[in-house]
């Protein structure tokens, strides 16, 4: 049974958890998910991916021409409020990781990974990434956001660097 709940929640993308470190992309489904994510409470979450495409011309006969894809290019904005995890450690174990351009794995789903017991449909992308840019605004309100863009980690440990993922009714 299809999750119709709320359809517009931040597009298809209503959950956002992370590791700090690498994980394992290779891994079943059931893996993935069953480890110990922290979930990121967002504003927004903008993803964006594209293949480049390369023209290829027949060099025997010079008239063919067809398209092959080269690699793909994926990344993600996430916005959110500054400080929005749970506790002092996390806040401090995010920033660090910002601050240092460590590798994060991302787990983002149009849904609760855990109400798969509950006959949930879920999907959505897990990978290890890098924080490319960071910027920060202070709206009327005096709350200070935060966006940052992130990219597959080339130097993570594991392959694919990103994957799409689905929960067990899908």
């Amino acid at each position: 049974m299809p999750n119709t709940s709320n359809p517009d929640r931040l597009s298809e993308f209503a959950k956002i958890y992370y590791i700090i470190g690498d994980t394992d992309t290779s891994a079943a489904d059931a893996t993935v998910l069953a480890l110990a994510w922290n979930e990121l409470c967002v504003i927004s979450v903008t993803p964006s991916s594209n293949i480049n495409n390369y023209e290829i011309k027949d060099r025997c006969v010079g008239k063919v021409t067809g398209n092959s894809p080269g690699r793909e290019s994926y990344t993600f904005d996430l916005e959110m409020f500054f400080f929005k995890q749970k506790t002092a450690y996390e806040i401090r174990a995010w920033n660090t990781a910002m601050d240092d351009g460590s590798i994060v794995s991302f787990l983002i789903l149009n849904d609760d990974k855990d109400d798969a017991d509950a006959g949930g449909e879920f999907w959505g992308v897990v990978g290890n990434f890098v924080r490319i840019d960071e910027s920060e605004q202070q709206p009327n309100e005096g709350l200070i956001t935060v966006s940052y863009t992130f990219g597959p980690a080339a130097r993570s440990e594991y392959l694919p660097l990103k994957r799409r993922i689905y929960g067990p009714n899908v």
